[in-house]
């Protein structure tokens, strides 16, 4: 026999008058011990994004506060609950703090961002930090963890891209820029830095929806790449 449980419950807002803009995304998970893999479950909510936002007269937009990542296939690489392996690598719907600016020009769209922080676990809370590999661990997006010894600072993110009619439907091709800092946290580890590209298509043909991406992604550090010894530790 099996027990009905929530799993998940979300709650957000959005807001535009024209001129100013706001959007928001609180988050509840709740985790049995099968998926915690201890001897209890877990409770955590979280934020997944909070940002506030300016539209100027040429339609342009400057958006503050903790926003998805400019990069890659947007909003999303995949078309399934876990998404893709780029979600799990932090370059598919993936939120930090910072600044946004966004145009379009034509069938040209163009996105500037740069991240300060990964925005880390804003508004969050457990009740089991033990099961969940500490506070730190509790929210939406895959970013290092301070608690390994790095923390992901100054990200400068730019994507451009083209949409134009085609086959009877609508399509874009892209192609995103990304470059940080993999900040150690820890002086037994040294800081180091992270470079990623992309090239991206996606396209909508009637029923039929097509998305191609690559990504060539390196991240650059001497040593361990986390206290836990290998990099995948992080």
């Amino acid at each position: 026999k099996g027990t009905p449980e929530c799993d998940t419950a979300r709650l957000g807002f959005k807001y535009d008058d024209g001129r100013f803009l706001a959007a928001g995304r609180e988050r509840y998970y709740h985790y049995t011990s099968r998926q915690t893999g201890a001897s209890k479950g877990a409770d955590m909510l979280f934020n997944e994004y909070l940002w506030a936002g300016y539209r100027f007269a040429d339609k342009s937009e400057l958006h503050v506060g903790q926003e998805r990542m400019p990069f890659g296939i947007l909003p999303y690489a995949s078309n399934n609950f876990f998404e893709s392996m780029a979600w799990y690598a932090g370059y598919e719907d993936t939120y930090a703090m910072g600044v946004q600016y966004q145009r379009k020009i034509g069938r040209l769209h163009a996105n500037v961002a740069f991240f300060p922080s990964d925005g880390r676990h804003l508004l969050s809370w457990t009740d089991s930090t033990a099961e969940l590999d500490g506070l730190d661990s509790v929210r939406f997006s895959n970013h290092l963890m301070k608690s390994y010894g790095r923390e992901e600072k100054n990200t400068v993110v730019a994507r451009l891209g083209y949409a134009f009619p085609f086959a009877g439907g609508n399509t874009e091709i892209g192609a995103s820029v990304l470059a940080g800092q993999r900040a150690a946290t820890s002086p037994a580890l040294s800081s180091g830095n992270r470079r990623a590209g992309a090239l991206h298509a996606a396209g909508e043909f009637g029923n039929l929806g097509v998305q191609l991406e690559t990504i060539k992604y390196d991240n650059e550090f001497d040593g361990n790449g986390s206290l836990a010894g290998n990099w995948y530790g992080a």
